[in-house]
């Protein structure tokens, strides 16, 4: 059941993705997968994409965080959409941070995050200051910067400063 959620994520939904991967998994010689050793199977084989990316920076698993990030950044179209997935998930802990458990729950249903990554929303909010949230996302503003050629810094030492910082 969780190697299924695993591909489900994976896909973000995708019926026909999924079918593939399926369809890819049944020619391998090891028919049994599980939640351990599926994702190594589609790490493996597939590429990365910024919802990997958001779930291991919400899981705060930094070596996976920058190892996806750093895959996305080799092709730099994919920096509004990294910065746009970081900034989301940023931002949803800020606006956590203001609410009681009950009032949480509108705030996910509002950013449609699945019931599965709640309690990581939810425990992320409460060890993360306010103070780390804001100058991650003013971080943010700087990779904008750069990413709209105001700035000439540079974009990858930005992207993996803003993931050290949070991590700290």
């Amino acid at each position: 059941r969780e190697a299924i959620n695993i591909i489900i994520e994976k896909t973000a939904g995708n019926l026909v993705a999924s079918k593939q991967i399926i369809n890819f998994l049944h020619q391998q010689q090891n028919k049994v997968f599980d939640e351990y050793n599926i994702e190594e199977f589609l790490h493996k084989h597939t590429c990365y994409n910024v919802f990997d990316l958001s779930t291991a920076f919400i899981n705060r698993n930094l070596t996976k965080t920058l190892n996806i990030l750093n895959d996305l950044l080799i092709d730099r179209s994919n920096a509004t959409l990294i910065l746009w997935s970081l900034k989301r998930d940023l931002r949803l802990m800020r606006q956590l941070k203001k609410f009681d458990s009950q009032d949480r729950q509108k705030v996910f249903r509002e950013n449609n995050i699945w019931s599965s990554k709640q309690s990581v929303y939810n425990s992320l909010a409460i060890i993360t200051s306010e103070k780390k949230i804001e100058k991650s996302l003013h971080k943010c503003l700087e990779i904008d910067k750069s990413i709209k050629g105001i700035s000439a810094s540079n974009l990858n030492l930005l992207f993996n400063d803003l993931v050290f910082y949070f991590m700290a």
